[in-house]
Formats: structure tokens, sequence, C-alpha cells
């Protein structure tokens, strides 16, 4: 999934607590309840732009799902976030289309 959003406002500056570069997260819905593990990632180096990302690694199955996002301006994001079983290049993959999602923005 790929999205973008311009904000007529600043958009807010959220960076992840001290200590908080991996944590462990449990999500109930329903009467499931799913367990993994969320580490920081560096994002992509895109120039005057700030890249930051995430992996989110399943207790069960061991799946990793990542989010990229890319900040083009204190009113612009770009963000992608995908899920790739079994690729070992999930990771490089997803990063890649970050910067072609924000090169398409540039762009357009």
């Amino acid at each position: 999934m790929v999205a973008a959003v311009k904000t007529r406002g600043p958009l807010p500056v959220t960076t992840a607590p001290a200590g908080c570069d991996h944590a462990a997260v449990i999500r109930k819905m329903g009467r499931r309840q799913y367990d993994s593990t969320v580490k920081h990632l560096p994002g992509p180096s895109i120039d005057g732009v700030t890249t930051t990302g995430t992996m989110d690694v399943a207790a069960l199955g061991n799946t990793k799902s990542y989010v990229f996002v890319g900040v083009l301006s204190d009113t612009v994001a770009v963000a992608v976030q995908g899920l790739l079983p079994g690729d070992p290049r999930a990771e490089d993959t997803l990063q890649d289309l970050l910067v072609r999602a924000v090169d398409a923005i540039r762009v357009g």
C-alpha cells in the first residue's frame, strides 16, 4: 500500500521515546490475540526528505511487515506499507517503492 498526505497545517512531529527502538506489541481483535515485536529501521536515503521505518515481526509464523515513511515538508508525507512473505528482499523492495513514490510526488 502506498499513501500520500498533504495537510493544511504542519504534520505532527513524532519520534519514538528513548529506549523504544524495539518493542513488544500485543493486539487483541475480538477473541484473538496477536503478539509481535516492532523494531525501528532507518529509512532509505532521499535528498531533502526525512525517512524512517519499522518492521513488525509476528510471534506466530515469524511473518515480517514493514512501514516506511518519507516526510517531504511540514505538510507533505508519503508512506509505504507492505508484507512480502518469504521474500528475503522485502525490506529493500519496500524502501525502493518509497523512493519511487517520493519521486512521483515531486514530479506531480
